[in-house]
């Protein structure tokens, strides 16, 4: 796999690429970006739509190779998740835990989080709102209070008026 030019040119101007189709979010992945360096490492991050010939693997290590600078390139892809680092700021060992941490998880932004927080020690969260179960159920309660309130409201209105009908 080839290193995709304007992939290359994002991680190197603000370290990170965030295809459109993709449900993570540049806030997210900035926040992981920012996080990585302010530890003093140089993360850099490509979250990909289509998945790249030869996955993720070969994307991060081509891409590596075009990065003017010492860097973790993590590449998040539909099937595969792969990282290639030349930086020696994490060792071997810790970036292949943060891997294994990031496999673990199901969105995009997830993904880079866990990646990120493992090496770190961070446990920063970000908001999934496509995938996180918590905003669906806030909607579903949200609307049945709502749908309820108006029932209820259009139910007394309506008795209420056959009341005063009745009574003339």
């Amino acid at each position: 796999g080839a290193a995709d030019p304007e992939v290359t040119a994002d991680l190197e101007t603000v370290g990170y690429h965030v295809d459109a189709q993709v449900s993570a979010t540049d806030a997210c992945v900035a926040g992981a970006v920012s996080d990585a360096r302010t530890a003093g490492g140089n993360l850099l991050v490509a979250v990909l739509a289509d998945e790249p010939d030869g996955g993720a693997s070969a994307f991060s290590a081509a891409t590596l190779a075009e990065v003017g600078t010492p860097a973790t390139v993590l590449v998040v892809a539909p099937s595969t998740v792969d990282y290639a680092d030349d930086a020696g700021f994490w060792t071997q060992t810790e970036l292949d835990e943060a891997l294994d941490e990031a496999k673990h998880v199901a969105s995009d932004n997830d993904v880079v989080r866990t990646f990120a927080n493992t090496l770190v020690g961070t446990d920063t969260v970000c908001s999934n709102s496509s995938v996180d179960g918590k905003s669906g159920w806030a909607f579903i309660v949200m609307f049945v209070v709502i749908g309820g309130g108006i029932i209820y409201l259009v139910a007394r209105s309506v008795r209420g008026r056959s009341d005063t009908d009745s009574s003339t």
